[in-house]
């Protein structure tokens, strides 16, 4: 009798190492999924399913995600309601906009329109910007966008700012 108390406890024992060791496979394979995925995949994820606010480098203020982009995205400042778009790369962070008193919304995504196609509609439409950099800024109008670099008319003088170097764009009257 003893015997079988014994063979079924080593059985129960044997049975949950074995469902312990299935769900570690489990949690690998997920584990091993999301090293595969790119940040903007997680980006268009979440911000289609909540309202999310992202932070970019250097300006101190959060933005409520309305469009994501293939490389950037658009929405408006918390609590300054300033349109704004800011690159991928200038990103610090993304959170859910759930303890905002602002108006928040899921984003659109559009995972195949470029920041070089924002910055031509914008150029179209001929409006106030302000470039902002980790150095400073110019504030003007978009006059032309290089393939890594748009062209910002301030007054008599035309500053070229580098794709790669800006950090945000505020956008006036949008």
């Amino acid at each position: 009798m003893r015997w079988d108390g014994l063979i079924s406890g080593l059985q129960s024992l044997w049975e949950s190492e074995a469902d312990n060791a299935e769900l570690d496979e489990r949690r690998e394979l997920l584990r091993a999924e999301r090293a595969q995925t790119p940040f903007v995949r997680v980006l268009a994820q979440r911000a289609s399913r909540e309202p999310i606010v992202v932070t970019a480098c250097g300006t101190g203020h959060t933005v409520h995600v309305s469009v994501v982009g293939a490389s950037w995205v658009e929405g408006v400042s918390c609590g300054i309601g300033e349109h704004t778009i800011i690159p991928h790369g200038s990103i610090q962070w993304i959170r859910p906009a759930n303890d905002c008193g602002c108006r928040v919304q899921s984003a659109r995504v559009f995972e195949h329109a470029t920041i070089g196609a924002k910055l031509r509609e914008i150029e179209r439409r001929g409006v106030i910007v302000t470039a902002i950099t980790a150095h400073g800024g110019v504030r003007g109008r978009i006059c032309a966008v290089w393939k890594d670099a748009i062209d910002v008319v301030a007054g008599d003088v035309t500053h070229t700012v580098v794709l790669e170097s800006l950090v945000a764009l505020s956008v006036d009257g949008s």
